[in-house]
């Protein structure tokens, strides 16, 4: 009859109005969803920055403990060699000095070069990693042929005197670090630059 028939539409309308709030309200959930997810990830960049900045004050931490044992162990043991190295010592310090100085340059260079860049090239990645790896390596000799601590690798905002203030707790010992570290920085401290790797004498 036309009342079932009217009834029957009415059903209908009120089923597909249902369906219309429910299909409102998942794709609500959905955009909810999706913001919550952007959160988290946003969320999990920053940890993981903060954990590859934490690993890298661990490992510089871990390179001057070990090294000032080693120089330590060296003095106890009565070796001249941390003390006053003998003519081959001087002369390898030297070499490694020099070797140290054109190392820097090159880094330096790289990374002037790259400023500004968005991304970075793998081959460029590859060229900033190697030259940074070897400027370490050479420090690190020299580190260890004058008996100092060890080395740090400066981070944006630091000089001289903030990197003595934390080693020697002391900003005016800041000549030490400009003495170690002449044959990269001759007599300016101000050449500093972010990512250079310096020796901390004892």
């Amino acid at each position: 009859t036309l009342q079932d028939s009217q009834e029957e539409q009415d059903d209908l309308n009120t089923q597909l109005s249902t369906l219309t709030s429910q299909i409102n309200l998942l794709d609500n959930s959905l955009e909810t969803a999706q913001q919550e997810r952007d959160d988290l990830q946003a969320q999990l960049t920053t940890l993981e920055e903060q954990l590859a900045a934490n690993q890298e004050a661990t490992d510089d931490s871990s390179t001057l403990t070990t090294e000032t044992s080693n120089a330590e162990a060296n003095v106890a043991a009565g070796n001249s060699d941390a003390t006053a190295p003998d003519t081959t010592t001087t002369s390898a310090l030297n070499n490694v000095q020099a070797n140290a100085l054109e190392l820097s340059r090159t880094y330096e260079s790289l990374l002037q070069q790259n400023w500004g860049l968005t991304t970075l090239t793998s081959t460029q990645q590859s060229q900033l990693e190697e030259a940074r790896q070897a400027l370490t390596e050479a420090q690190r000799e020299i580190a260890q042929l004058t008996g100092a601590r060890g080395i740090h690798t400066v981070k944006s905002g630091e000089n001289l005197s903030v990197i003595a203030a934390t080693f020697y707790d002391e900003a005016s010992e800041w000549p030490k670090l400009l003495e170690a570290n002449r044959h990269l920085l001759g007599n300016n401290p101000s050449v500093l630059y972010e990512g250079i790797v310096l020796v901390v004498p004892q």
